[in-house]
């Protein structure tokens, strides 16, 4: 099954809080927008709107497989049960496969009474009898009204670099933040940022818009094995990956806040 480039007829749904709203794609096996391999279908955010500035946006890129070299072939998409509120959503999966897999796993998204932030929540419990040892991340596909990822945005993690360092001859890695050279045009970034023991405050970074003044930051609970950063002019992706490791009836929980502002006075770019 491929993932669908059209969202026109796909399910989705919106939460809103007031000063927050959030649009995003349900999971469904016949119309869903993404139906690959690769990644969760739950909790798929289409757009945010807050403080009058528009935050992600549709990525018309294919991701249909585990590998980028490889097909999968769909064996079982799985039954999700979604239960929902004005400013809530939750998604549950239980899946029994063959020889020995088997979880239960819940994700849900509410958004803070602040008006600016949202939260999301996994849990994830080894309902088999062989152990699970994965690595998980979010592509964290970021554009924020609509402006191409270039030079007008600066991406900021939690860690620094001794030293400039050149990512191709397109953009560097300064001090704690990217900053681009020029238009990426056709052209994509892709770049381990961080790989090692994190001191526990890693799981975090900022994408700032500073031609309009908007920013989404975010911040997780569980320690990073490494951060990535990927873009292209359709999106700034930093890349935090944890581990997942449950041995059988063991139960894992993690959580990542969204939080999006606006500079009162934007800067531009030189």
């Amino acid at each position: 099954m491929k993932p669908r480039t059209s969202s026109a007829d796909c399910p989705r749904l919106e939460l809103h809080n007031g000063g927050l709203r959030v649009s995003m794609y349900l999971p469904d096996a016949q119309r869903g927008y993404y139906r690959g391999t690769r990644f969760d279908w739950s909790g798929l955010i289409e757009q945010v709107e807050c403080h009058g500035h528009r935050f992600y946006g549709p990525l018309h890129i294919e991701h249909d497989t585990y590998r980028f070299d490889d097909e999968y072939r769909m064996v079982h998409p799985g039954e999700w049960v979604v239960e929902h509120g004005p400013a809530w959503v939750a998604f549950t999966q239980a899946l029994h496969g063959e020889r020995g897999w088997a979880y239960h796993y819940r994700k849900a998204i509410r958004l803070h009474e602040c008006h600016s932030a949202f939260v999301i929540e996994h849990r994830l419990e080894n309902r088999g009898d062989k152990t699970i040892d994965i690595t998980n991340y979010n592509h964290n596909f970021t554009i924020i009204d609509d402006v191409p990822y270039g030079r007008d945005y600066v991406v900021e993690f939690p860690f620094s670099t001794d030293a400039p360092i050149p990512l191709g001859d397109i953009a560097w890695f300064r001090g704690s933040q990217i900053d681009v050279d020029r238009p990426l045009e056709d052209l994509a970034l892709w770049w381990p940022v961080f790989e090692g023991d994190d001191p526990g405050n890693y799981n975090a970074a900022a994408v700032r818009n500073r031609r309009t003044g908007a920013a989404v930051a975010f911040r997780g609970d569980a320690p990073i094995t490494r951060m990535v950063f990927w873009a292209v002019e359709r999106a700034a992706c930093p890349e935090p990956f944890i581990r997942i490791y449950l041995e059988p009836g063991r139960t894992q929980t993690w959580s990542t806040t969204y939080r999006f502002t606006v500079d009162a006075a934007p800067d531009h770019p030189q």
